[in-house]
Protein backbone atom coordinates (compact mmCIF):
# COMPACT_ATOMS: atom_id res chain seq x y z
CA UNK A 1 0.00 0.00 0.00
CA UNK A 2 2.91 2.49 0.86
CA UNK A 3 6.21 3.02 -1.33
CA UNK A 4 9.23 0.95 -0.20
CA UNK A 5 11.60 3.67 1.54
CA UNK A 6 14.00 2.68 -1.10
CA UNK A 7 11.15 3.47 -3.73
CA UNK A 8 11.16 6.86 -1.98
CA UNK A 9 14.66 6.90 -2.23
CA UNK A 10 14.43 6.44 -5.96
CA UNK A 11 11.83 9.17 -6.68
CA UNK A 12 13.87 11.59 -4.92
CA UNK A 13 16.74 11.13 -6.92
CA UNK A 14 15.13 11.23 -9.59
CA UNK A 15 13.58 14.30 -9.42
CA UNK A 16 16.87 15.46 -8.47
CA UNK A 17 18.74 14.93 -11.23
CA UNK A 18 15.83 16.10 -13.35
CA UNK A 19 16.10 19.59 -11.71
CA UNK A 20 19.58 20.11 -12.17
CA UNK A 21 19.27 19.33 -15.72
CA UNK A 22 16.93 21.84 -16.12
CA UNK A 23 19.42 24.09 -13.94
CA UNK A 24 22.28 22.91 -16.09
CA UNK A 25 20.42 23.21 -19.54
CA UNK A 26 18.95 27.00 -18.32
CA UNK A 27 22.34 28.94 -17.81
CA UNK A 28 23.20 31.68 -19.72
CA UNK A 29 26.56 32.51 -21.09
CA UNK A 30 28.50 35.36 -21.90
CA UNK A 31 27.93 34.30 -25.47
CA UNK A 32 23.99 34.64 -24.95
CA UNK A 33 24.61 38.29 -23.42
CA UNK A 34 26.62 39.65 -26.17
CA UNK A 35 24.64 38.24 -28.78
CA UNK A 36 21.35 39.22 -27.10
CA UNK A 37 23.07 42.96 -26.79
CA UNK A 38 24.09 43.14 -30.10
CA UNK A 39 20.45 42.14 -31.21
CA UNK A 40 19.35 45.12 -29.33
CA UNK A 41 21.87 47.31 -30.47
CA UNK A 42 21.19 46.81 -33.99
CA UNK A 43 17.14 47.29 -33.83
CA UNK A 44 17.58 50.23 -32.24
CA UNK A 45 19.73 51.52 -34.94
CA UNK A 46 17.19 50.19 -37.51
CA UNK A 47 14.73 52.19 -35.40
CA UNK A 48 16.95 55.69 -35.41
CA UNK A 49 17.33 55.45 -39.01
CA UNK A 50 16.35 58.82 -40.51
CA UNK A 51 15.33 60.86 -37.11
CA UNK A 52 17.09 63.29 -36.45
CA UNK A 53 19.04 63.61 -32.53
CA UNK A 54 17.87 66.68 -31.62
CA UNK A 55 14.21 65.49 -32.48
CA UNK A 56 13.98 61.64 -31.09
CA UNK A 57 13.73 63.17 -27.48
CA UNK A 58 10.57 65.04 -27.72
CA UNK A 59 6.96 64.88 -28.79
CA UNK A 60 7.02 67.98 -31.21
CA UNK A 61 3.87 68.41 -30.95
CA UNK A 62 4.29 70.13 -27.73
CA UNK A 63 5.67 73.21 -29.60
CA UNK A 64 4.85 75.47 -32.40
CA UNK A 65 7.81 76.54 -34.70
CA UNK A 66 8.59 80.37 -34.89
CA UNK A 67 10.44 81.19 -37.61
CA UNK A 68 12.59 84.85 -36.81
CA UNK A 69 14.95 85.45 -40.06
CA UNK A 70 16.74 82.15 -41.24
CA UNK A 71 16.41 80.92 -37.50
CA UNK A 72 13.98 78.72 -35.75
CA UNK A 73 12.88 79.49 -32.22
CA UNK A 74 9.88 76.87 -30.84
CA UNK A 75 7.35 78.28 -28.48
CA UNK A 76 6.04 75.96 -25.78
CA UNK A 77 1.85 75.20 -25.85
CA UNK A 78 2.32 75.06 -22.24
CA UNK A 79 3.37 77.62 -19.59
CA UNK A 80 5.55 76.75 -16.52
CA UNK A 81 5.79 78.34 -13.32
CA UNK A 82 9.05 78.95 -11.66
CA UNK A 83 10.64 75.80 -9.47
CA UNK A 84 12.44 77.65 -6.83
CA UNK A 85 9.90 80.36 -5.15
CA UNK A 86 12.35 82.69 -4.04
CA UNK A 87 13.22 83.33 -7.68
CA UNK A 88 9.99 84.88 -8.36
CA UNK A 89 9.59 88.11 -9.72
CA UNK A 90 5.90 89.46 -10.22
CA UNK A 91 7.05 91.22 -13.34
CA UNK A 92 8.56 88.33 -15.59
CA UNK A 93 6.59 86.80 -17.54
CA UNK A 94 8.44 85.07 -20.29
CA UNK A 95 11.51 82.43 -20.13
CA UNK A 96 13.52 80.99 -23.15
CA UNK A 97 14.82 77.29 -22.30
CA UNK A 98 17.07 75.22 -23.66
CA UNK A 99 16.72 71.74 -22.29
CA UNK A 100 13.40 69.72 -20.98
CA UNK A 101 13.94 67.13 -18.16
CA UNK A 102 11.73 64.67 -16.21
CA UNK A 103 14.13 65.12 -13.20
CA UNK A 104 14.52 68.14 -11.36
CA UNK A 105 18.01 67.32 -10.90
CA UNK A 106 19.07 67.20 -14.67
CA UNK A 107 17.39 70.29 -15.34
CA UNK A 108 19.10 71.76 -12.01
CA UNK A 109 22.29 70.23 -12.98
CA UNK A 110 21.84 72.21 -16.46
CA UNK A 111 20.90 75.46 -15.21
CA UNK A 112 23.97 75.59 -12.80
CA UNK A 113 26.50 74.76 -15.98
CA UNK A 114 24.64 77.64 -17.75
CA UNK A 115 25.82 80.10 -14.95
CA UNK A 116 29.31 78.84 -15.19
CA UNK A 117 29.05 79.50 -18.63
CA UNK A 118 28.05 83.31 -18.70
CA UNK A 119 24.69 82.73 -18.01
CA UNK A 120 23.76 84.30 -14.40
CA UNK A 121 20.52 84.26 -15.15
CA UNK A 122 20.04 80.47 -15.61
CA UNK A 123 17.16 78.71 -13.67
CA UNK A 124 14.76 76.21 -13.32
CA UNK A 125 10.81 76.26 -14.54
CA UNK A 126 8.27 73.60 -14.19
CA UNK A 127 4.90 72.52 -15.99
CA UNK A 128 2.04 70.91 -14.74
CA UNK A 129 2.87 67.62 -16.27
CA UNK A 130 6.28 67.18 -14.12
CA UNK A 131 8.39 68.72 -16.84
CA UNK A 132 11.69 70.33 -15.39
CA UNK A 133 13.36 73.15 -18.00
CA UNK A 134 16.74 74.39 -17.97
CA UNK A 135 16.14 78.53 -18.52
CA UNK A 136 18.79 81.02 -19.61
CA UNK A 137 16.98 83.67 -18.05
CA UNK A 138 13.14 85.22 -17.60
CA UNK A 139 12.00 88.39 -19.04
CA UNK A 140 9.34 90.67 -18.90
CA UNK A 141 9.06 90.53 -22.88
CA UNK A 142 8.54 88.06 -25.39
CA UNK A 143 10.83 89.70 -27.64
CA UNK A 144 13.40 89.79 -24.74
CA UNK A 145 13.13 86.12 -24.51
CA UNK A 146 13.31 85.37 -28.40
CA UNK A 147 16.58 87.80 -28.58
CA UNK A 148 18.10 85.50 -25.54
CA UNK A 149 17.11 82.68 -27.04
CA UNK A 150 18.08 83.51 -30.98
CA UNK A 151 21.78 84.70 -29.19
CA UNK A 152 22.03 81.61 -27.10
CA UNK A 153 23.31 78.94 -30.19
CA UNK A 154 26.30 81.72 -30.52
CA UNK A 155 27.41 82.40 -27.00
CA UNK A 156 27.21 78.38 -26.60
CA UNK A 157 28.08 76.75 -29.95
CA UNK A 158 27.60 73.20 -30.01
CA UNK A 159 24.66 72.68 -26.94
CA UNK A 160 22.46 70.05 -27.15
CA UNK A 161 19.13 70.80 -26.54
CA UNK A 162 17.97 67.88 -24.44
CA UNK A 163 14.40 67.18 -25.24
CA UNK A 164 13.55 70.06 -26.87
CA UNK A 165 14.08 70.33 -31.16
CA UNK A 166 15.88 73.77 -30.09
CA UNK A 167 15.77 76.79 -28.01
CA UNK A 168 12.04 77.17 -26.83
CA UNK A 169 9.89 79.83 -25.66
CA UNK A 170 7.66 79.86 -22.53
CA UNK A 171 5.33 81.85 -20.79
CA UNK A 172 5.60 82.11 -16.98
CA UNK A 173 2.48 81.60 -14.66
CA UNK A 174 2.60 83.36 -10.94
Amino acid sequence: MFPSTSMKKTRILFASCLGLLALAGCKPTEANYRQAYETAMQRRQEQLQGIPVEGALVDDSDFNPVRIGTDTLWRARFGLRMADTTQRRPYTRYAAGVAQFKMKANAEAVSRDLRANGFPDATVGTSSSDRWVSLIGVFETDSAAQAAALAFPRKLPGFHHVGLPGPALYRIFP
